[in-house]
């Protein structure tokens, strides 16, 4: 890309993505990350070849809530498994005692 090329030769490039929802930021940051780490020679230097700088990083870079998801997960699988072994199957005669002389098929 263009914009990886000018940063390569030591220009200042910005890229916006302010009006990007917070999940394509996320999105967005992680190709221009693995693209630089891809496309970039290494050359093991203590020199660095170019600088990144992430504008409000702790939103971008802000882990999902793995942990509350998780737990509410856990929490409606544990529900789901309660209100299966609690389904009762009535036999045909508490049908017939429960509904009277109604014909059960």
């Amino acid at each position: 890309p263009e914009w990886l090329d000018l940063w390569r030769k030591g220009k200042k490039v910005c890229i916006d993505l302010t009006k990007c929802s917070i999940y394509r930021q996320k999105l967005l940051v992680t190709l221009i990350t693995q693209t630089i780490n891809n496309y970039i020679d290494h050359n093991n230097s203590d020199n660095p070849i170019g600088i990144v700088v992430i504008e409000d990083a702790d939103d971008i870079l802000e882990k999902p809530p793995h942990d509350e998801y998780k737990k509410n997960y856990e929490s409606n699988r544990e529900c789901c498994w309660a209100i299966k072994e609690e389904v009762y199957v009535l036999t045909k005669e508490q049908m017939e005692e429960l509904f009277g002389d109604v014909i059960i098929l």
